[in-house]
């Protein structure tokens, strides 16, 4: 089974450096960053096709999904709705 992983905010990359030094055969396939300076920092240590994607909605299938910080826009859909102040 192919093992991917998804990154929301993923910084600079400090979980990816992690899951890497592994070797236990996970690929990054999507992530998404809120800030320019961070994804440029990422962009240039992993040297991969990945592009930033700004929208938070379309995550791929994947293995696993790591999200440093919800983006506010998710946060508050579902804390709203699930704390009943709709």
């Amino acid at each position: 089974m192919k093992k991917t992983v998804c990154e929301i905010n993923p910084g600079i990359g400090e979980f990816r450096v992690g899951l890497d030094s592994l070797h236990k055969g996970w690929e990054t396939v999507w992530f998404s960053g809120s800030s320019s300076n961070e994804t440029i920092v990422y962009k240039n240590h992993f040297k991969d096709h990945l592009t930033r994607v700004s929208d938070y909605f379309s995550v791929p299938n994947h293995t696993l999904l790591m999200a440093r910080v919800l983006p506010d826009s998710i946060e508050n859909k579902y804390s709203s709705s699930a704390c009943g102040n709709e």
